[in-house]
Parts: structure tokens; sequence; C-alpha cells
């Protein structure tokens, strides 16, 4: 029996060491073969760059010519976007698009059917770099593949609204719910004026979060002409709470005047947010009318609307004044701590 098991121990030894030789020589000979990948792009690299240059400055230079690899579409690939980085003109954008739809296509429409999403995803991020917008009906086709990853979604739906595609509203409100607030943001970051007016039309069928995120980009992206449909939100009764803050920091972002009946209401609000974005948008507009207001919030429980409270009072010509008759005046602890800190804090930038 001792026998039969240090025979069995000795067949899972050699069993496991054959296993991590065989594990050892695979890893050792991929290494290998990208060394010698990597070493061949930069040899191309080397060859093309001066091609490279002439065409992308002036237009002119070299007829172009594709052998078989993939490492010549690499070494392109690699110096367009090193040049992107340097030659920033209109024309070099151009030429760079051309260039990418001419010569690389072929190659990119292959990698988007490779398995590996990793692939995939460097295909998607050409695409990007080289506006390769004739590529939209491929795009589409992958987009609707149901192995598609989150992350290839959410950069082929930046890319649909990069390219004004039609269907990117549609597309957005469907999968809204699979993407991050971050990926939310910058895909609609990147839509035209029509294709974004397209949500504001359909605003009240979208998801809760979806409008948040809507909101959030007309600040942003500084969208003037939504400054009305911004107040609607404000005044709209038994809106939620997060909603009207949002459309509150926009507003303050937008930087246009404010209908201040939509306001004076929010002074009272139970919700210190609202409290504290409502001081906020007083403050950055220096809103004569309701500084007033703000002596009583130096008071509030929360310790961030009495900071933004005597923000914006420091914020008035005659703010310093106001504040520096507090600390001699008041006799709440909250509002003259406050109004000494804000004090010292403008003598400290003097």
């Amino acid at each position: 029996m001792v026998e039969i098991s240090l025979l069995s121990l000795l067949v899972v030894l050699v069993v496991m060491l054959f296993t991590l030789l065989c594990l050892f020589l695979y890893l050792l000979t991929n290494k290998i073969a990208k060394n010698q990948s990597r070493k061949q792009i930069d040899l191309y690299k080397d060859e093309y760059r001066l091609d490279m240059f002439h065409f992308l400055q002036n237009g002119t230079g070299t007829s172009f010519e594709f052998g078989n690899g993939d490492e010549r579409f690499v070494a392109w690939t690699e110096l367009m976007q090193e040049y992107s980085n340097v030659l920033a003109s209109e024309d070099v954008k151009a030429r760079m698009k051309q260039f990418a739809e001419v010569y690389l296509t072929d190659f990119i429409v292959k990698e988007l059917t490779k398995k590996r999403w990793s692939l995939r995803m460097n295909a998607l991020y050409v695409i990007e770099e080289f506006e390769m917008d004739h590529l939209s009906s491929q795009l589409h086709t992958l987009y609707q593949n149901k192995k598609v990853t989150v992350v290839e979604r959410s950069q082929l739906l930046k890319l649909f609204a990069l390219f004004h595609d039609e269907k990117v509203v549609d597309y957005i409100i469907n999968k809204a719910e699979d993407l991050s607030d971050f990926a939310l943001i910058d895909i609609l970051s990147k839509m035209d004026e029509e294709e974004f007016d397209k949500l504001i039309d359909v605003f009240d069928e979208l998801s809760d979060r979806l409008k948040l995120i809507v909101v959030e980009v007309i600040g942003r992206k500084q969208f003037i002409r939504h400054h009305s449909f911004l107040h609607n939100l404000i005044n709209a009764k038994g809106q939620e709470m997060e909603l009207t803050i949002r459309s509150l920091k926009a507003i303050i972002n937008i930087g246009v005047p404010i209908d201040t009946s939509l306001i004076d209401k929010l002074f009272d609000s139970n919700y210190w947010q609202l409290r504290m974005m409502t001081t906020k948008l007083v403050g950055v507009h220096r809103l004569e009318l309701f500084k007033v207001r703000l002596v009583p919030l130096l008071s509030d429980q929360e310790y961030a609307v009495r900071n933004e409270a005597a923000k914006a009072i420091f914020n008035y010509k005659d703010g310093a004044e106001v504040l520096k008759k507090i600390t001699e005046e008041s006799e709440d602890l909250f509002a003259k701590d406050m109004a000494t800190e804000w004090l010292e804090k403008g003598r400290t930038n003097d």
C-alpha cells in the first residue's frame, strides 16, 4: 500500500512538473513572439515616419502601399496617433481621416469581428481617433451583437453620438441602466444639439437616473437655450429633490439670470442640500434682493449651508461689513464663527 501511494504521488508530481513546464514554454514563446512583433512594428514606423509626416503636413509625398501583416497596420495607426498629438490643425485632421478611410478600413473591419474583446475595443478607439464615420453600418451590426460587453456598448454609443447617428437617442434610452453615470455623461456630452434636444422632448418618459444626467449635461455644456426648461423643473410641483438640486447647479454653471420668484421658497426648504444650492446660486449672481435672506442661514444647523451663506455674503460689495457687524452684534455662535472665518479668509487673500 505504501509503495502504491508513493508511486501515485510520484506520478502526480511528474504531471504537475510537466504542466508547469508546458505553461512556462507557452509564456516564453508568447513573450518572444510579442517582442518580435513589437520590434517589427517599430521598424515599420521608422520606415514610414517621414512619408507620413510629409503627407499630414502638406498632403504630398508617397502613394502608400500596404503589404500583408497586422504589424504594418499597427505601425501606421500608431504613427497617426503620435502625430495627432503634435499636429492639431483642421487640415491635418482631415488628412488623417482620409488616410484612415483609404488604408485602414479593411484592417479595422476585420478587427471588429475578432473574438477577443480587447482587439475590438482597440478598433473602436481607432475609429474614434480618426472619425471613421463611414463604418457606421459595421458599428450598428456590432452593437446588435448580444455578446458585446458593456464597455464596448458604451464606446459604441459614444461613437454614435460623435457621428450624429439618428438612432443614438433610442439606444441610450433602452440601455441607460446598463451604463455608469460617467459613461452616460461622456456620451451625452458628445451629442450635437439636434440629437440632445430629442432627449428633452421625451424627458418625462426617461428614467429618474437619466433625467438627472440630462440636466447635469445641460449645465456642463452650458446649453443656454435650455434655461427655461431648467426653470420649469425647479418650479414643478412634487419634483424630486435631487432633480431640483441638479437644475439649480446647472443654472449656476450656465450663468444665466434666474426668475427670482422660483427660489424664494427654497430658502426655507426642509432639505439642507436645497438651502445650500439656493444660497450658492444667490451668491454667484449677487442677487441684492436676497441678501437679507442669507444672514439667517449663518445660523443653519448644517455647516455646508452656513459656509455657503457666509461666502455668498462676502461676495457682495458690502459683504465684509455685513459679516463684521454679525461678529460684533450676533448672539448666535454659529453665525459669529462663520462670519469670523470668512473675514479671516478675506484678509488672507488680500
